[in-house]
């Protein structure tokens, strides 16, 4: 049965990812009539949090679909999309045949479309793909078969040691498979205390839906060595350091005292004249940094490159030092549950204000004059909207001019261990190079999986055009893959999943309609700030005079106003 809408919208969204959630809430925040749309059956699109059955299906699906296989439909995709063909150069030359012959499969009569002069009706095409290079490998041992005419001794024997053998019990897929504490991120990143989204959270009281953990630690890779070490980011963290001399703990102190300084005052220019533009290695050695300390400082501190202009590389410190210790050690917060919170909660709100949100079903055609959308189609009904506001990968081709596309490598690593030998929460580890690998460790601590397990992130911008030849190396340096006991202090890999996901700036990426705003897809970096930038950009374009999500009020905040008396009745 067709879920039934209402006949306009202010705002029609399609993709319920970050950069669209942001949107579709702060709209309707300020009053706008909002309808929100997703062809998945899941919220967050590229940005979700999986269970590992799904995150399995997904894996494969896509291995599928890159060998030409059909797929089975699995409700993820709205059925009528498929019926759309492109016909591009077609229907541009017989507009009142593309009416005619592609009317009737959106699943409405050209009589029941209500067109005035000069409207036409195009349909809504199917989305390009953004992931590609899929390779999930499972590492784990086969299940056993059914054991058959066991001794009744040996029976009472295991049950003696039942709870010894729960523990002792090596992962098996049809294991990690029943599992339900689980939130695997497609699009993994960690949150700057005082970022851009935690003051964003914070300002607009979306943070009343999450719930977060600091990121305990931050490790580095010793230069020439497979070796990781704890890097610290405190001063009792440096005084307590292992690795490094008297001397250097002295003057990585001084530095970070600097570093608050110029966070405290900006216009502080003192020991930095003439270094502005220099490289930071160059500023580092001049202030005598030893090896080691411009390792820390350039890979795992503020994390750039070697050759990033100084004044540029003071602006990252300053946000690494300014975010270290107002919930932790770390500057860095995980969600509870994974990332794919995150834009489920702008949904939420969204909903509280009064936005309609509908899964499994996207529009199938809309209605059009010159170069402006007056309505949509969906199913058999026809919806008047201001504005439409769309993901990338939900977009027709069609209606997409050319643009550099980049490449980012991703993969998602399941192990029964950490990448060093702890039980803390959370770590951060960056590989430096021409094309730097950012490494997130998670685990049960996080509710994002079952106890015992850690789930690892890596990614970085593709050199070679292929995920698995780009972080393969890496993985070596990190896991076991061998069957058995876990070898060298490194953990044993269970599963792991490479992937490639394309990403392109969608600023002015169609002019077809004047009133269609193209949200791009998730780029590397590891806070939210561009997917926020691009958000606000968006309804600042849509809403110019109006403000930003203001903060929503508390639930014992908000008070009704009597129709038939001036009472104010409070809810609670």
């Amino acid at each position: 049965m067709e879920p039934g809408f209402e006949d306009e919208y202010d705002l029609v969204v399609i993709g319920t990812g970050l950069t669209e959630s942001i949107v579709a809430t702060a709209c309707s925040r300020i009053g706008k009539k909002v309808l929100h749309l997703d062809p998945n059956d899941y919220y967050g699109d590229l940005w979700t949090s999986f269970t590992f059955p799904q995150l399995d299906d997904w894996a494969r699906r896509h291995v599928q679909l890159a060998g030409g296989k059909n797929l089975p439909d699995n409700g993820s995709q709205h059925q009528q999309q498929q019926q759309f063909q492109s016909q591009h150069n077609h229907d541009q030359n017989n507009p009142s045949e593309k009416v005619n012959n592609q009317t009737s499969n959106i699943g409405i009569s050209l009589s029941k479309v209500n067109l005035t002069a000069g409207e036409m009706v195009y349909p809504w095409e199917s989305g390009i793909n953004l992931i590609s290079n899929v390779e999930p490998v499972s590492y784990m041992i086969n299940e056993a078969p059914e054991k058959q005419d066991l001794d009744k001794a040996t029976e009472e024997e295991e049950e003696d040691v039942e709870e010894a053998d729960d523990e002792t019990e090596p992962w098996t897929f049809e294991k990690l498979s029943t599992e339900r504490n689980w939130g695997i991120d497609l699009v993994p990143r960690l949150l700057y205390s005082r970022g851009a989204m935690v003051n964003l959270l914070v300002s607009s009281n979306i943070c009343r839906y999450l719930s977060f953990r600091s990121i305990e630690r931050i490790l580095s890779c010793l230069p020439g060595t497979d070796e990781l070490m704890d890097v610290p980011c405190t001063r009792q963290d440096i005084f307590n350091d292992s690795y490094t001399s008297l001397i250097e703990k002295r003057v990585l102190m001084r530095f970070i005292q600097l570093c608050l300084e110029l966070e405290r005052r900006p216009d502080l220019i003192e020991g930095f004249e003439g270094f502005e533009e220099q490289p930071f290695i160059e500023y580092l050695r001049s202030k005598g940094f030893t090896p080691l300390l411009q390792h820390l400082v350039l890979n795992s501190i503020a994390m750039v490159d070697p050759t990033t202009p100084t004044q540029e590389a003071m602006e990252q410190l300053k946000r690494f030092v300014s975010s270290s210790g107002r919930f932790g050690n770390t500057p860095f917060l995980f969600p509870f549950y994974g990332c794919g919170e995150i834009p489920q909660a702008f949904c939420r709100l969204c909903a509280v204000f009064g936005g309609t949100y509908c899964l499994k079903r996207t529009i199938d055609g809309v209605v059009a004059k010159d170069d402006v959308i007056n309505s949509i189609i969906v199913g058999s009904q026809q919806i008047k909207c201001q504005n439409l506001v769309c993901s990338l990968s939900n977009v027709p081709k069609s209606l997409l001019v050319p643009r550099q596309v980049t490449n980012i490598s991703r993969a998602i690593f399941i192990s029964s261990g950490s990448v060093k030998d702890s039980q803390c929460a959370g770590s951060l580890l960056r590989f430096p190079g021409p094309f730097p690998i950012l490494v997130v460790e998670s685990s049960w601590a996080s509710l994002i999986a079952p106890k015992g397990i850690f789930v690892i992130y890596a990614w970085c911008d593709s050199f070679t055009g292929n995920a698995k030849e780009d972080l393969l190396p890496i993985a070596r340096k990190l896991f076991n893959f061998e069957s058995g006991d876990e070898m060298n202090g490194k953990p044993k890999l269970l599963w792991s999943c490479f992937y490639n996901q394309a990403t392109v700036d969608c600023s002015s990426i169609t002019d077809k309609y004047q009133n269609l705003y193209v949200t791009s897809p998730p780029v590397n970096e590891l806070d939210y700030d561009v997917a926020i930038e691009e958000a606000k950009s968006i309804f600042d374009t849509l809403l110019p005079d109006e403000e930003f999500l203001p903060r929503a009020p508390d639930h014992d905040e908000i008070v009704i106003e009597g129709t038939q008396t001036n009472q104010e009745i409070d809810l609670d």
